[in-house]
Protein backbone atom coordinates (compact mmCIF):
# COMPACT_ATOMS: atom_id res chain seq x y z
CA UNK A 1 0.00 0.00 0.00
CA UNK A 2 1.33 3.45 -0.96
CA UNK A 3 0.59 6.74 0.72
CA UNK A 4 0.71 10.16 -1.01
CA UNK A 5 2.40 12.96 0.80
CA UNK A 6 -0.33 15.56 1.17
CA UNK A 7 2.19 18.27 1.97
CA UNK A 8 3.82 17.83 -1.46
CA UNK A 9 0.70 18.68 -3.44
CA UNK A 10 0.36 22.32 -4.70
CA UNK A 11 1.29 25.48 -2.80
CA UNK A 12 0.69 26.18 0.81
CA UNK A 13 -1.15 29.36 1.81
CA UNK A 14 2.11 30.93 2.92
CA UNK A 15 3.79 30.19 -0.41
CA UNK A 16 0.80 31.57 -2.31
CA UNK A 17 0.85 34.75 -0.24
CA UNK A 18 4.56 35.20 -0.94
CA UNK A 19 4.01 34.81 -4.70
CA UNK A 20 1.16 37.32 -4.64
CA UNK A 21 3.27 39.79 -2.67
CA UNK A 22 6.15 39.48 -5.15
CA UNK A 23 3.83 39.94 -8.11
CA UNK A 24 2.25 42.99 -6.49
CA UNK A 25 5.68 44.55 -5.98
CA UNK A 26 6.29 44.18 -9.71
CA UNK A 27 2.86 44.85 -11.21
CA UNK A 28 1.62 47.76 -9.07
CA UNK A 29 4.56 50.08 -9.92
CA UNK A 30 4.21 49.02 -13.57
CA UNK A 31 0.54 50.01 -13.66
CA UNK A 32 1.39 53.29 -11.93
CA UNK A 33 4.10 54.01 -14.49
CA UNK A 34 1.72 53.20 -17.37
CA UNK A 35 -0.92 55.52 -15.90
CA UNK A 36 1.64 58.32 -15.56
CA UNK A 37 2.76 57.80 -19.15
CA UNK A 38 -0.83 57.94 -20.39
CA UNK A 39 -1.33 61.16 -18.44
CA UNK A 40 1.88 62.65 -19.81
CA UNK A 41 0.94 61.68 -23.38
CA UNK A 42 -2.48 63.23 -22.88
CA UNK A 43 -0.95 66.50 -21.68
CA UNK A 44 1.35 66.60 -24.73
CA UNK A 45 -1.63 66.09 -27.06
CA UNK A 46 -3.53 68.75 -25.12
CA UNK A 47 -0.67 71.22 -25.70
CA UNK A 48 -0.82 70.46 -29.42
CA UNK A 49 -4.55 71.18 -29.43
CA UNK A 50 -4.07 74.48 -27.60
CA UNK A 51 -1.36 75.51 -30.08
CA UNK A 52 -3.71 74.77 -32.96
CA UNK A 53 -6.54 76.71 -31.31
CA UNK A 54 -4.25 79.70 -30.73
CA UNK A 55 -3.16 79.66 -34.36
CA UNK A 56 -6.74 79.43 -35.62
CA UNK A 57 -7.79 82.37 -33.44
CA UNK A 58 -4.87 84.49 -34.68
CA UNK A 59 -5.74 83.68 -38.31
CA UNK A 60 -9.39 84.61 -37.70
CA UNK A 61 -8.49 87.95 -36.11
CA UNK A 62 -6.10 88.80 -38.95
CA UNK A 63 -8.69 87.94 -41.61
CA UNK A 64 -11.69 89.64 -39.95
CA UNK A 65 -10.11 92.44 -37.88
CA UNK A 66 -12.16 91.38 -34.89
CA UNK A 67 -12.35 88.59 -32.34
CA UNK A 68 -15.13 86.01 -32.59
CA UNK A 69 -17.95 85.94 -30.06
CA UNK A 70 -18.23 82.97 -27.68
CA UNK A 71 -20.35 79.96 -28.59
CA UNK A 72 -23.20 78.60 -26.51
CA UNK A 73 -22.20 76.43 -23.54
CA UNK A 74 -25.40 74.39 -23.36
CA UNK A 75 -25.26 72.76 -26.80
CA UNK A 76 -24.07 69.14 -27.09
CA UNK A 77 -21.75 67.67 -29.70
CA UNK A 78 -23.84 66.84 -32.75
CA UNK A 79 -25.96 69.97 -32.59
CA UNK A 80 -25.68 71.95 -35.83
CA UNK A 81 -24.83 75.13 -33.90
CA UNK A 82 -22.21 73.50 -31.65
CA UNK A 83 -19.13 75.74 -31.58
CA UNK A 84 -20.71 78.51 -33.67
CA UNK A 85 -20.25 82.05 -32.38
CA UNK A 86 -23.29 83.86 -31.01
CA UNK A 87 -22.94 87.09 -32.97
CA UNK A 88 -22.92 88.63 -36.41
CA UNK A 89 -19.88 90.92 -36.43
CA UNK A 90 -21.76 93.89 -35.02
CA UNK A 91 -22.03 92.41 -31.52
CA UNK A 92 -22.52 89.25 -29.48
CA UNK A 93 -25.61 87.60 -28.04
CA UNK A 94 -26.27 86.23 -24.56
CA UNK A 95 -27.64 82.74 -25.06
CA UNK A 96 -27.13 79.27 -23.65
CA UNK A 97 -24.81 80.16 -20.79
CA UNK A 98 -22.97 83.07 -22.43
CA UNK A 99 -22.50 85.87 -19.90
CA UNK A 100 -21.54 89.54 -20.06
CA UNK A 101 -19.92 91.14 -17.03
CA UNK A 102 -17.43 94.01 -16.61
CA UNK A 103 -17.06 94.33 -20.37
CA UNK A 104 -16.19 90.64 -20.80
CA UNK A 105 -18.31 88.14 -22.69
CA UNK A 106 -17.74 84.50 -21.76
CA UNK A 107 -18.96 81.20 -23.16
CA UNK A 108 -17.68 78.21 -25.11
CA UNK A 109 -14.84 78.22 -27.63
CA UNK A 110 -16.34 78.89 -31.12
CA UNK A 111 -14.55 76.02 -32.88
CA UNK A 112 -16.94 75.97 -35.85
CA UNK A 113 -16.39 79.68 -36.48
CA UNK A 114 -12.62 79.12 -36.26
CA UNK A 115 -12.88 76.30 -38.84
CA UNK A 116 -11.75 73.70 -36.32
CA UNK A 117 -13.23 70.19 -35.89
CA UNK A 118 -15.78 69.74 -33.12
CA UNK A 119 -13.40 67.73 -30.88
CA UNK A 120 -11.18 70.81 -30.55
CA UNK A 121 -13.91 72.35 -28.42
CA UNK A 122 -13.20 70.26 -25.31
CA UNK A 123 -10.22 68.75 -23.51
CA UNK A 124 -9.17 65.09 -23.19
CA UNK A 125 -11.49 64.65 -20.22
CA UNK A 126 -14.57 65.87 -22.10
CA UNK A 127 -14.78 69.34 -20.49
CA UNK A 128 -15.44 72.26 -22.83
CA UNK A 129 -12.86 75.00 -23.11
CA UNK A 130 -14.13 78.33 -21.83
CA UNK A 131 -13.54 81.41 -23.97
CA UNK A 132 -13.72 84.93 -22.57
CA UNK A 133 -13.29 87.96 -24.79
CA UNK A 134 -13.37 91.72 -24.35
CA UNK A 135 -16.81 92.56 -25.71
CA UNK A 136 -15.65 95.69 -27.54
CA UNK A 137 -13.20 93.76 -29.79
CA UNK A 138 -15.89 91.47 -31.22
CA UNK A 139 -17.41 94.14 -33.49
CA UNK A 140 -16.20 94.76 -37.03
CA UNK A 141 -12.85 96.59 -37.40
CA UNK A 142 -12.13 96.52 -33.67
CA UNK A 143 -9.21 94.10 -33.20
CA UNK A 144 -6.85 96.96 -32.34
CA UNK A 145 -8.90 98.09 -29.34
CA UNK A 146 -7.51 97.57 -25.85
CA UNK A 147 -8.60 94.67 -23.67
CA UNK A 148 -10.26 94.67 -20.24
CA UNK A 149 -9.46 91.08 -19.18
CA UNK A 150 -7.14 90.87 -16.17
CA UNK A 151 -4.91 87.80 -15.89
CA UNK A 152 -3.40 87.55 -12.41
CA UNK A 153 -0.36 85.77 -11.02
CA UNK A 154 -0.72 83.06 -8.39
CA UNK A 155 -0.91 85.68 -5.64
CA UNK A 156 -4.31 86.64 -7.12
CA UNK A 157 -3.29 90.32 -7.02
CA UNK A 158 -0.48 90.98 -9.53
CA UNK A 159 -1.44 91.36 -13.19
CA UNK A 160 0.66 89.37 -15.66
CA UNK A 161 2.97 91.92 -17.36
CA UNK A 162 0.87 94.61 -15.70
CA UNK A 163 -1.62 94.94 -18.55
CA UNK A 164 -5.12 93.78 -19.53
CA UNK A 165 -5.74 91.29 -22.35
CA UNK A 166 -8.29 90.99 -25.13
CA UNK A 167 -9.11 87.30 -24.67
CA UNK A 168 -8.44 84.24 -22.55
CA UNK A 169 -9.05 80.54 -23.22
CA UNK A 170 -9.37 78.28 -20.16
CA UNK A 171 -8.69 74.56 -20.13
CA UNK A 172 -10.44 73.48 -16.92
CA UNK A 173 -8.30 70.35 -16.62
CA UNK A 174 -9.31 66.97 -15.29
CA UNK A 175 -11.50 68.15 -12.41
CA UNK A 176 -13.72 70.24 -14.70
CA UNK A 177 -14.55 72.69 -11.93
CA UNK A 178 -16.75 75.41 -13.37
CA UNK A 179 -16.78 73.84 -16.84
CA UNK A 180 -19.45 72.28 -19.03
CA UNK A 181 -19.18 68.78 -20.46
CA UNK A 182 -19.27 68.15 -24.20
CA UNK A 183 -22.96 67.33 -23.75
CA UNK A 184 -23.56 70.78 -22.26
CA UNK A 185 -24.11 69.54 -18.70
CA UNK A 186 -22.64 71.56 -15.83
CA UNK A 187 -19.50 70.20 -14.18
CA UNK A 188 -18.43 70.34 -10.51
CA UNK A 189 -18.83 73.65 -8.73
CA UNK A 190 -15.71 75.73 -8.21
CA UNK A 191 -16.72 78.04 -5.37
CA UNK A 192 -14.83 75.88 -2.85
CA UNK A 193 -11.50 76.29 -4.68
CA UNK A 194 -9.98 79.82 -4.53
CA UNK A 195 -7.86 79.61 -7.70
CA UNK A 196 -10.48 77.77 -9.75
CA UNK A 197 -13.12 80.27 -8.70
CA UNK A 198 -11.32 83.10 -10.50
CA UNK A 199 -11.58 81.15 -13.75
CA UNK A 200 -15.28 80.37 -13.58
CA UNK A 201 -17.05 83.25 -11.84
CA UNK A 202 -17.92 85.07 -15.09
CA UNK A 203 -16.09 88.34 -14.43
CA UNK A 204 -12.99 90.06 -15.85
CA UNK A 205 -10.37 88.38 -13.59
CA UNK A 206 -8.59 85.09 -14.21
CA UNK A 207 -5.60 83.40 -12.53
CA UNK A 208 -2.67 81.77 -14.29
CA UNK A 209 -0.99 79.69 -11.56
CA UNK A 210 1.20 76.62 -11.27
CA UNK A 211 -0.80 73.42 -11.40
CA UNK A 212 -1.28 71.58 -8.09
CA UNK A 213 -1.95 67.87 -8.33
CA UNK A 214 -3.33 66.15 -5.22
CA UNK A 215 -4.68 62.67 -4.51
CA UNK A 216 -8.21 64.04 -4.42
CA UNK A 217 -8.80 66.22 -7.47
CA UNK A 218 -11.89 67.70 -5.83
CA UNK A 219 -9.91 69.02 -2.86
CA UNK A 220 -9.91 72.78 -2.31
CA UNK A 221 -6.23 73.22 -3.21
CA UNK A 222 -6.28 71.03 -6.33
CA UNK A 223 -5.68 73.21 -9.39
CA UNK A 224 -5.03 72.06 -12.96
CA UNK A 225 -6.35 74.89 -15.15
CA UNK A 226 -4.31 76.12 -18.12
CA UNK A 227 -4.80 79.54 -19.68
CA UNK A 228 -4.04 81.07 -23.07
CA UNK A 229 -4.20 84.85 -23.39
CA UNK A 230 -1.58 85.73 -26.05
CA UNK A 231 -1.18 84.55 -29.63
CA UNK A 232 2.47 83.55 -29.16
CA UNK A 233 2.96 81.00 -26.41
CA UNK A 234 6.04 80.44 -24.28
CA UNK A 235 6.23 76.72 -25.02
CA UNK A 236 6.52 77.17 -28.78
CA UNK A 237 8.22 80.42 -29.70
CA UNK A 238 11.06 82.81 -28.90
CA UNK A 239 8.63 85.72 -29.04
CA UNK A 240 5.76 86.94 -26.93
CA UNK A 241 2.83 88.79 -28.46
CA UNK A 242 0.98 91.02 -26.02
CA UNK A 243 -1.43 93.94 -26.04
CA UNK A 244 0.45 97.14 -26.72
CA UNK A 245 0.57 100.01 -24.24
CA UNK A 246 0.51 102.30 -27.28
CA UNK A 247 -3.17 103.10 -28.01
CA UNK A 248 -2.35 103.34 -31.75
CA UNK A 249 -0.77 99.87 -31.91
CA UNK A 250 -2.55 96.52 -31.85
CA UNK A 251 0.17 94.49 -30.15
CA UNK A 252 3.81 94.38 -29.10
CA UNK A 253 6.24 91.66 -30.21
CA UNK A 254 8.73 91.04 -27.41
CA UNK A 255 11.72 88.66 -27.41
CA UNK A 256 11.57 86.25 -24.48
CA UNK A 257 15.34 85.83 -24.21
CA UNK A 258 17.65 88.34 -22.52
CA UNK A 259 20.18 88.51 -25.35
CA UNK A 260 20.92 90.10 -28.72
CA UNK A 261 19.27 88.80 -31.89
CA UNK A 262 21.06 88.18 -35.17
CA UNK A 263 19.50 87.68 -38.61
CA UNK A 264 22.07 86.36 -41.07
CA UNK A 265 24.83 86.50 -38.46
CA UNK A 266 25.90 84.26 -35.61
CA UNK A 267 27.71 87.05 -33.76
CA UNK A 268 25.33 90.01 -33.39
CA UNK A 269 26.63 93.01 -31.47
CA UNK A 270 23.41 95.02 -31.19
CA UNK A 271 19.93 94.16 -29.93
CA UNK A 272 18.81 93.35 -33.49
CA UNK A 273 21.43 92.97 -36.21
CA UNK A 274 20.61 92.13 -39.84
CA UNK A 275 23.62 91.06 -41.89
CA UNK A 276 24.04 90.07 -45.51
CA UNK A 277 20.68 91.39 -46.64
CA UNK A 278 18.19 94.25 -46.56
CA UNK A 279 15.73 95.07 -43.81
CA UNK A 280 12.51 95.76 -45.70
CA UNK A 281 9.38 97.38 -44.28
CA UNK A 282 6.33 96.97 -46.49
CA UNK A 283 3.30 99.26 -46.46
CA UNK A 284 4.39 101.20 -43.40
CA UNK A 285 6.71 103.84 -42.00
CA UNK A 286 10.03 103.40 -40.21
CA UNK A 287 9.80 105.21 -36.89
CA UNK A 288 12.29 105.25 -34.03
CA UNK A 289 12.83 107.39 -30.96
CA UNK A 290 16.63 107.05 -31.32
CA UNK A 291 19.15 107.32 -34.19
CA UNK A 292 18.82 105.37 -37.42
CA UNK A 293 22.30 104.07 -38.28
CA UNK A 294 23.07 101.83 -41.25
CA UNK A 295 26.24 100.63 -43.01
CA UNK A 296 24.35 100.58 -46.29
CA UNK A 297 21.80 102.86 -47.90
CA UNK A 298 18.58 103.94 -46.18
CA UNK A 299 15.75 104.07 -48.67
CA UNK A 300 12.29 104.91 -47.37
CA UNK A 301 9.03 106.50 -48.25
CA UNK A 302 9.08 107.92 -44.76
CA UNK A 303 11.76 107.54 -42.08
CA UNK A 304 11.06 109.34 -38.82
CA UNK A 305 13.75 109.40 -36.14
CA UNK A 306 13.95 111.10 -32.78
CA UNK A 307 17.71 111.41 -33.33
CA UNK A 308 19.79 111.28 -36.51
CA UNK A 309 19.56 109.21 -39.69
CA UNK A 310 23.10 108.13 -40.60
CA UNK A 311 24.07 106.19 -43.73
CA UNK A 312 26.43 106.50 -46.75
CA UNK A 313 23.44 107.48 -48.93
CA UNK A 314 19.97 108.44 -47.77
CA UNK A 315 17.04 108.37 -50.17
CA UNK A 316 13.91 110.27 -49.22
CA UNK A 317 11.01 109.03 -51.26
CA UNK A 318 11.55 106.96 -54.40
CA UNK A 319 15.28 107.02 -55.41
Amino acid sequence: MSYKNKESEGFTLIETAIVIMILSLIIVPLFKFMAQERERYGLVKEEEKLERITSALAIYVKANDRFPCPARLDLPVGNAAFGEEEGDGTGCNNAGGITLNSGVREGALPVQTLNLPYYMGYNQYGWKYSYAVTDAVTANNSAELSGVINVLEEDEATAVLGRPYRFVIIDHGKDGKGARSKTGAAGPVCNNSPLDEHNCDDDDEFVDADRRYLTNMYANDYYDDRLIYTFAREESTLWQVADSADPDAAMDIIPRMDTVIGVGTTAPTTNLEVSGGDLSIKDGALETTVDIDADGDISAGQASAGGKAISPVFYYGAP
